[in-house]
């Protein structure tokens, strides 16, 4: 069965809940699918942070984009409120793991975000390693 890009959205926020839920976090879920984000956590503190959930099936990288592009009658792209979501979480169906990425990770960076999954052999300080993005206490980042 072909799963469609609704199917993908609810297998990553189910899986960035049971990740956070198995942290230690508590989680609430928004009533409408209108907001800008998808989760709200909570640390051992009740400090919030909004979550945007995104899913991945690239093979090499992860890939955040400071756009949002929407297809109803015609393509419309318009860059990301930062002022609306906290943190991302990016589940990989490849590594079958969640990738928690700070908004302010995000803040200078032109079009996008690339988080290598595939690590060489040779570590380079340019290239951010998804890896590097487990930690779900980076979601608190800025406060």
């Amino acid at each position: 069965m072909k799963n469609t890009t609704c199917d993908r959205g609810d297998i990553a926020v189910a899986k960035t809940i049971a990740d956070l839920t198995s942290k230690g976090i508590k989680i609430a879920i928004p009533l409408s699918a209108h907001l800008p984000f998808d989760l709200i956590a909570f640390d051992e503190n009740y400090k919030s942070c909004r979550i945007q959930v995104k899913y991945c099936s690239n093979d090499k990288r992860l890939i955040l984009s400071t756009q949002t592009v929407s297809v109803s009658s015609k393509i419309k792209v318009k860059p990301i409120n930062f002022n609306h979501i906290d943190a991302y979480a990016v589940y990989s169906s490849i590594t079958d793991k969640v990738y928690y990425v700070n908004i302010e990770k995000l803040r200078h960076n032109k079009r996008s975000l690339k988080l290598r999954i595939d690590e060489t052999c040779k570590k380079d300080v340019r290239i951010k390693y998804a890896s590097d993005f487990l930690d779900v206490n980076s979601l608190w980042l800025n406060g």
